[in-house]
């Protein structure tokens, strides 16, 4: 009895600390059909990218993204219903400075992230008091991950944010057991 009165308050203390869970992504509600994602990008000002829009994935250049310029965003669409949104943002200063902007107002608002990954395919090296840095570059960890729950609604939304490719990319998966949906991992047009 003791241990589920702890195991409960430990959940309770969390979703009391988390942040409130995203029910949108670039003005997109969670849910929407591939017109509602084409009429809300295109309203505000991205172009549809043509040769990335196939089926259930929508490609877009341009438009905005919590106050900065972006320059390509994917939103991915299974069974016909908006789940996955990602965006890579123009430059905005030193990349790193841009990364650490987007993880302090994420981490601000969401708590620490759950996962903090080395952006390199060689083996991470610990530094005592900076925690675990790339090798080459001995920067910490340009990559992070937090997860965003709604218990009355049972929706979980993954967010990221990491550098790719020499930018700043947000990615937002919501997964939805009411619907029995979840967002399709394709970076194939990343």
């Amino acid at each position: 009895m003791k241990t589920t009165l702890c195991i409960a308050a430990f959940f309770l203390a969390r979703i009391a600390l988390a942040g409130p869970v995203p029910t949108e992504f670039g003005g997109v509600k969670w849910g929407a059909s591939v017109d509602e994602v084409k009429t809300t990008l295109q309203g505000s000002g991205a172009k549809v990218v043509g040769k990335y829009t196939k089926g259930d994935k929508l490609a877009f250049s341009g438009g905005s993204f919590a106050g900065s310029s972006v320059e390509f965003s994917e939103f991915i669409c299974p069974g016909g219903k908006f789940s996955k949104g990602m965006v890579r943002l123009q430059p905005d200063g030193p990349l790193e400075d841009q990364f650490e902007k987007y993880r302090k107002a994420l981490s601000e608002k969401y708590g620490l992230p759950q996962e903090k990954e080395v952006s390199t395919y060689r083996k991470p090296k610990h530094i005592d008091g900076v925690g675990f840095v790339n090798r080459d570059t001995k920067k910490p960890p340009q990559s992070a991950t937090w997860t965003a729950t709604d218990p009355i609604l049972r929706r979980t939304v993954v967010i990221k944010c990491y550098i790719d490719r020499g930018r700043c990319v947000l990615e937002y998966t919501v997964t939805d057991p009411a619907s029995g949906e979840a967002g399709a991992v394709d970076r194939s047009g990343l």
